[in-house]
């Protein structure tokens, strides 16, 4: 841990991070977002840990993933911070990559949103964003949101339901890392804080990747 708070740490993780994700040569066509509970005991005294989704008390892991289940971008926040509020910036550190053009990211119905639709649009270079329509209690007439008109109208086409049907992928990333040999199901007692959470979850990134690169080239092999 202390070895965490060096300076030229955070810069060390990343460089291997970004070596792994070149080694494992990702599927860049389409992405997909979704994020999870980093959660911690309700007497935990953390100050950063806030209330989220089904009364869980802690943070949110935000990722931008290939189809392929390789972390592309990430973040993690308190648990209150809702997943629209941090896409976008997802989305445009992702752009930032010269190697990616996508033609989707894939979203559940969470990420329904006519601005993520334009950020996405913009920032991806013309990919467009698949996610269920949620109307959120209102009603369907989708005369101010031509993207989302757009998605309503295509939702049948083959690439579409191609690109939607990859969702699982993600979910199946996630529990990989919270299983028994990353355990991100919970934070341990010793990680508290959001500084010190980021730099934890950083480290299993890292791990992460190791692993996909390791089980990639043992059955090539």
């Amino acid at each position: 841990r202390r070895r965490v708070w060096r300076d030229d740490y955070a810069a060390f993780i990343e460089a291997v991070n970004e070596r792994l994700i070149a080694s494992l040569h990702v599927r860049r066509s389409r992405l997909l977002v979704d994020s999870s509970p980093l959660p911690v005991p309700h007497v935990s005294h953390d100050r950063d840990a806030t209330w989220g989704h089904h009364r869980q008390r802690g943070y949110r892991w935000h990722t931008l993933t290939s189809a392929d289940r390789v972390i592309l971008q990430d973040s993690v926040q308190p648990a209150n911070v809702h997943e629209l509020s941090v896409a976008p910036l997802l989305i445009e550190q992702a752009a930032q990559r010269p190697d990616l053009r996508p033609r989707f990211v894939v979203g559940d119905d969470g990420y329904d949103s006519e601005s993520l639709h334009r950020v996405v649009r913009r920032a991806l270079r013309g990919a467009r964003l698949v996610a269920p329509l949620n109307d959120r209690g209102g009603s369907r007439t989708m005369r101010r949101t031509p993207l989302r008109r757009w998605l309503n109208t295509h939702w049948t086409d083959a690439a579409v339901t191609r690109a939607y049907h990859l969702r699982p992928e993600i979910d199946r990333m996630y529990s990989v890392l919270k299983g028994h040999r990353f355990g991100l199901y919970a934070l341990p007692p010793w990680v508290r804080h959001l500084p010190t959470v980021r730099h934890w979850v950083k480290l299993k990134r890292v791990l992460y990747h190791a692993n996909l690169a390791l089980q990639r080239s043992s059955r090539t092999a």
